[in-house]
């Protein structure tokens, strides 16, 4: 919804429509859906030791992992691209499916997403998708932000 809610304004500036589209949702992350990472970090010790170390192979408990992130988003989005062939898309969406398309856009598979670093919350990339092949035009752009961008809270960044 926050990605949605997110893309709305953007939309009626441009009159275009938004739709929501669950391929583009953020992972599911189980037990620690709407727990704050300080919460994560002292239940789940181990798990969040993975999350930060680890990435390309974490899966927060009872939930989605990143790789499943990886081989469910990334396929999503270049159907979209070859369906919309030759138009402009805005997707919005959340870190783990960014860091899975850019790792995708640079070559990496699944297992090699943790080499991504995250993105700002509110910035944006901008890909190019043709005949199959995506190239990364610009990443983590934050210029619009007026300096006040967003980063993860100390206790994840790495």
């Amino acid at each position: 919804m926050r990605a949605y809610h997110t893309a709305t304004p953007i939309g009626e500036a441009f009159g275009v429509p938004v739709v929501g589209d669950v391929g583009l949702r953020e992972i599911y992350a189980g037990e620690w859906e709407g727990l704050p990472f300080t919460t994560i970090a002292e239940k789940y010790p181990e798990e969040f030791h993975v999350w930060r170390e680890d990435y390309s192979h974490a899966r927060p408990v009872g939930g989605e992992s990143t790789a499943e992130v990886y081989e469910r988003a990334v396929p999503h989005i270049c159907e979209l691209a070859e369906r919309h062939d030759g138009e402009c898309l805005l997707l919005a969406t959340h870190a783990t499916v960014v860091r899975a398309f850019d790792s995708f856009a640079r070559g990496y598979s699944k297992d090699e997403t943790g080499k991504i670093p995250f993105s700002y919350n509110a910035s944006f990339q901008i890909y190019e998708y043709q005949h199959g092949k995506v190239t990364i035009v610009r990443s983590n752009v934050i210029d619009h932000l007026d300096g006040m961008i967003t980063s993860l809270p100390p206790i994840i960044n790495p």
